[in-house]
């Protein structure tokens, strides 16, 4: 027991070192520095570097010709680091100017993940200071050519190093605003609100609409790929015509053509930015701002409520099994919030994130953390000092899943059960020890678990993983019980 009590604080430890960095903080002003948090790290300098007595700078003591010589920074102040070092067994100490340890100090920090072991240099081009294992939370903190700058924690220790642009493409997962994307890139249907008419592909590639009783065909079927910034591209899956107004911005003869793109060479009017309204998205053109309208030219400059303006978005063809993504407890978006009285997001609401997970899985619709742990914080279902009562996986589907187009199907201790509901296009959170995780697919003997917190007791991995059966009849992933979700449309 006492173990786990460390685990956990050392990692709400290495979480709120993570929140920190995350919230406006720029790799310049290294906030975590203090008596029992130093970095070790090596100079960018190519032919070594000066040490002063003081943080001004004013006072020169000492110049260092060795460029590979460790420096362990042990504060901040202004923009000098003090550091100490050796050489030939002696320790010395002093002041360094910032820039000979950070690259590019203005660049924004950006926070991700390994996903294998990379190996990582001193400097571009620098000597190999060993490698980083897979799974290494990491802060992106500057960019030099090819290379990438990186701050984590390496067997109790802080380091600043670097990684090869091919690794870094490779092997690192990023935890940027992308992955709260509002919806997940698939193919869907678009309909009124009503869900009496749906988008369509109409003769000399424009855009029309038609009476959804006649039924889905292959000119109403879309693939919508996420840019960014809340912004989509909309292309007919047939054709990869793209939905767009003309060059200049204009609708063509009442109509909203459908063009071409050659090697993603996207221009404004093809970008649509999506905003959610509970069940609903409305579509705004990147270009103009005008919101997409079925009955009134396609587009009017303000939105409303009336069923023209607002769609169903559906996934179409089966569940979400290309672009699922494993949303975890401590991704910095929400991490270090609390999840009821005392605890943290991080460290408690694996529930909520096996909901969330298991719904995007299921058909692409991104459930706000937040807005659900919320929910059960304020329905009762946060159990304070234990976690999530097993209750809530229903109450959070008859609460939102009209909303995000799933029900709640039934609890099962049946895994066999289970591995029928998955194979006929159904999703699961399963009940482990102390612990939730969603069940997504049963594939090739397997089943895909996305586990909101990973760890190596369940020996799972934040990326999602295959595992075979009889790992859910005993030890750290044996369940208790299986709560099946199935999409409403």
């Amino acid at each position: 027991m006492k173990k786990h009590i460390l685990k956990l604080i050392s990692f709400l430890f290495i979480l709120s070192f993570m929140i920190l960095f995350k919230k406006g903080v720029y790799a310049a002003e290294i906030e975590i520095l203090s008596d029992e948090i130093n970095v070790n790290t090596y100079t960018v300098a190519p032919s070594g570097f000066d040490i002063y007595m003081d943080s001004a700078l004013s006072t020169k003591i000492n110049h260092v010709n060795d460029k590979d010589i460790k420096l362990v920074i042990t504060s901040r102040e202004n923009n000098s680091y003090h550091c100490r070092y050796q050489i030939d067994g002696e320790t010395y100490s002093g002041w360094i100017e910032k820039s000979i340890i950070l690259s590019n100090p203005g660049f924004e920090k950006i926070d991700g993940m390994l996903r294998y072991d990379a190996m990582a240099y001193t400097r571009p081009k620098g000597l190999s200071v060993g490698t980083i294992p897979d799974y290494t939370d990491v802060d992106v903190i500057g960019k030099r050519g090819k290379w990438f700058q990186l701050l984590y924690k390496y067997n109790e220790n802080y380091w600043i190093s670097w990684l090869k642009k091919k690794e870094y493409l490779r092997c690192i997962r990023i935890f940027d605003g992308a992955e709260k994307k509002i919806m997940s890139e698939g193919t869907y249907t678009l309909t009124s609100a009503d869900n009496s008419m749906l988008l369509s592909l109409g003769e000399s590639n424009t855009l029309t609409f038609k009476n959804k009783a006649e039924g889905i065909s292959a000119n109403d079927v879309f693939f919508i790929d996420f840019l960014g910034d809340g912004t989509y591209v909309i292309k007919n899956n047939t054709t990869q015509l793209c939905i767009g107004l003309t060059p200049e911005g204009e609708i063509y003869n009442n109509k909203i053509l459908l063009s071409a793109v050659e090697n993603n060479a996207y221009n404004d009017s093809q970008l649509w930015i999506l905003e959610r309204s509970e069940g609903y998205y409305y579509l705004k053109n990147k270009y103009n701002n005008k919101y997409f309208c079925f009955n009134k030219n396609f587009l009017v400059d303000n939105k409303d409520n009336t069923a023209n303006q607002r769609y169903r978005i559906v996934m179409y063809g089966g569940k979400n099994l290309k672009y699922w993504h494993v949303f975890s407890q401590y991704d910095s978006a929400w991490g270090a919030n609390l999840y009821g009285k005392y605890n943290t997001m991080a460290g408690s609401a694996c529930g909520v994130l096996s909901s969330v997970n298991a719904v995007y899985a299921l058909n692409g619709q991104f459930m706000d953390p937040m807005m659900v742990a919320d929910y059960a914080v304020k329905s009762g279902y946060r159990v304070e000092g234990q976690g999530t009562d097993y209750h809530f996986v229903k109450a959070c589907a008859d609460k939102f899943g009209g909303d995000y187009g799933y029900r709640f199907v039934k609890y099962t201790y049946s895994l066999s059960e289970v591995k029928k509901h998955l194979i006929n296009g159904g999703t699961a959170v399963a009940n482990v020890p102390n612990h939730y995780i969603a069940v997504a697919d049963f594939s090739n003997g397997k089943y895909l678990v996305l586990d909101p917190y990973a760890t190596y007791i369940r020996k799972t991995n934040p990326f999602g993983c295959w595992i075979r059966g009889k790992r859910f009849l005993s030890g750290s992933l044996k369940s208790r019980m299986y709560f099946l979700l199935e999409a409403t449309e």
